[in-house]
């Protein structure tokens, strides 16, 4: 249990930031699977635009804090070359 009362409040404050964070990264989850199983059905004008709102919600996340940066930068990065390879 914290001792001081920056403690007490760095804990509170803590489970609050991880609830945010947690249902941000569900969202990112969400955003990424719906453009991969557009890549998977095959339409490339529905996979790039699923992409493009996957891209936005990723890096939402890393202004927010709940993504690193390169770990964004290198979903964002694979799930474009996904869609460029596509016929």
């Amino acid at each position: 249990m914290p001792n001081t009362a920056k403690a007490k409040k760095r804990m509170v404050t803590t489970a609050a930031r991880s609830i945010i964070n947690k249902s941000r990264l569900r969202r990112i989850a969400t955003y990424f699977k719906k453009a991969r199983l557009a890549i998977a059905a095959g339409g490339k004008p529905e996979a790039e635009a699923a992409a493009r709102v996957a891209e936005k919600e990723i890096m939402k996340g890393v202004s927010h804090g709940a993504l690193p940066h390169g770990r964004a930068s290198r979903r964002v990065s694979r799930l474009v070359a996904q869609v460029k390879a596509m016929p």
